[in-house]
């Protein structure tokens, strides 16, 4: 059985995911979340879809200007996010 390494890292927030998988092929889905990042339901979205054997994988969209927490439902997260979106492009 041929083993290998998948690393994940961000650059601020260092997070480091350390797996030795089999060199098989799995199912996968990239759940890109709403401006205010991965929030609750999008999580358990997340997880529902793991649930039926498939690899999740649901990035910060601005892992690079804030935290992986989610933002806040109001006004001022909702300005954020959409000051963070037009600053992602």
């Amino acid at each position: 059985m041929r083993k290998s390494w998948l690393c994940v890292s961000k650059q601020r927030h260092v997070l480091a995911l350390l797996l030795t998988v089999q060199t098989s092929r799995f199912p996968g889905v990239v759940l890109f979340s709403e401006i205010y990042q991965v929030t609750g339901p999008v999580a358990r979205f997340a997880r529902q879809i793991a649930g039926h054997g498939y690899i999740v994988a649901a990035p910060s969209s601005y892992h690079e200007f804030v935290g992986p927490e989610p933002l806040t439902y109001d006004v001022p997260g909702t300005d954020l996010g959409n000051e963070l979106k037009v600053k992602k492009v």
